[in-house]
């Protein structure tokens, strides 16, 4: 669930708790901030396969926070990058099935 930033802090936090990322099956983003999904390239490269990605269709538009100034908060990719680095993305609005008694809620 998630892939956090920036791509060093996701695999050493992943290496420290015994996380094997090539052994990961799929990924689920739960929304299109860096600091959620900032480091989903670089997993990707690590896990060196066909890796689904469950996410919204809006993972990749531009987001923005105003605290007090615009600051963009967005992910720096978009859907070919996760495609060229091995993810194969699953972009849904409604429920999604992960693993048995595991899903998404969907947002409609």
């Amino acid at each position: 669930m998630d892939a956090g930033a920036p791509p060093d802090v996701a695999l050493r936090n992943a290496a420290t708790t015994g996380v094997k990322i090539q052994q990961i099956d799929a990924i689920v983003i739960s929304h299109g901030h860096s600091d959620h999904a900032g480091a989903l390239i670089e997993i990707l490269k690590h896990i060196r396969g066909q890796t689904p990605v469950v996410a919204h269709p809006q993972v990749f538009s531009s987001k923005f926070k105003l605290n007090p100034n615009l600051k963009f908060v967005g992910l720096s990719f978009d859907k070919a990058s996760v495609t060229a680095a091995g993810g194969v993305p699953l972009l849904a609005r409604n429920t999604v099935r992960i693993s048995r008694g595991a899903m998404t809620s969907g947002s409609d």
